[in-house]
C-alpha cells in the first residue's frame, strides 16, 4: 500500500475558516450594533430603545419571578382576580 501523508494545514487558514454559527453570531452582532447606532443619533431614539429593552427584560424575568417569588394564584390572566377568595374589595 502506498504511504499517504497528510500535509499540515497552515494556522492562518484555520483562523479564516470559522464555523457557520460563529459567522452568523458575528453578523447578528454587527446588525445590532448598526441599529443601536441609528437609535443613538437621536435622544428620543435612545428613550425608545430603553423602553424596548425594559419590555424585553420583563419578558425574560417574568417566568423566573413566577417560579420563585410570586404566588401564581394572586392574579388569574382570564378572570383578573383569585377565584378562591370569596369577597373582594372591588368587582372584576
Amino acid at each position: 500500500m502506498a504511504d499517504v501523508t497528510q500535509t499540515p494545514i497552515p494556522s492562518e487558514s484555520l483562523a479564516l475558516e470559522a464555523p457557520i454559527w460563529q459567522k452568523r453570531i458575528r453578523l447578528v452582532w454587527r446588525q445590532v450594533r448598526n441599529n443601536v447606532a441609528l437609535f443613538a443619533e437621536n435622544p428620543i431614539g435612545l428613550i425608545g430603545l430603553g423602553i424596548i429593552f425594559a419590555y424585553a427584560m420583563m419578558i425574560v424575568i417574568y417566568p423566573i419571578l413566577m417560579g420563585s417569588v410570586w404566588d401564581p394564584n394572586i392574579y388569574h390572566p382570564v378572570v383578573g382576580i383569585d377565584i378562591s377568595i370569596p369577597f373582594h374589595s372591588s368587582a372584576p
